[in-house]
């Protein structure tokens, strides 16, 4: 009965710990289905996914990008409630629009490896959803499609 508990404990202060780090690169698999991110015709789900970097714009707001070969400044936008996730260029790396601003948020279940939130900062109930047709959209539908893993191998 000891042990379980210690394990039951270890475990959730792993997820946790996990679920605080900083990314730097990482796939991005949806939970619900477990397809990857790719950044071919906008943001898709494929069988192997691409590397996407993430840089931290301040504490909150991430700039998610393809780390595959692509041209710099290539960002990943949101285009309103419903809409596929595309890929944007931009050049002016002072002021990045609202609409390429990500909060990345631990969802509340507590099990390994860690799923997240991937939602727009500026409107925080729209987030990345994996559909059926194998693309991902803004929804604020808050079910299982909208959970990601972070696959840093």
């Amino acid at each position: 009965m000891k042990f379980n508990f210690l394990l039951l404990l270890l475990t959730s202060l792993i997820a946790v710990t996990l679920s605080q780090q900083r990314l730097d690169t990482s796939k991005i698999q949806s939970y619900s289905n477990g397809l990857f991110w790719t950044s071919v015709g906008g943001v898709r789900l494929v069988l192997k996914g691409v590397d996407w970097r993430f840089t931290y714009y301040n504490e909150s707001s991430v700039l998610i990008s393809p780390s595959e070969i692509s041209p710099p400044g290539n960002y990943v936008q949101y285009n309103g409630p419903e809409k596929q996730l595309s890929i944007v260029n931009i050049t002016n790396t002072v002021d990045f629009p609202p609409q390429v601003l990500w909060e990345i948020r631990p969802s509340p279940l507590k099990i390994y490896p860690p799923l997240f939130y991937i939602c727009i900062k500026f409107d925080p109930s729209m987030c990345a959803t994996a559909v059926e047709t194998g693309i991902v959209i803004a929804n604020s539908v808050n079910d299982e499609r909208q959970f990601w893993i972070f696959d840093k191998s």
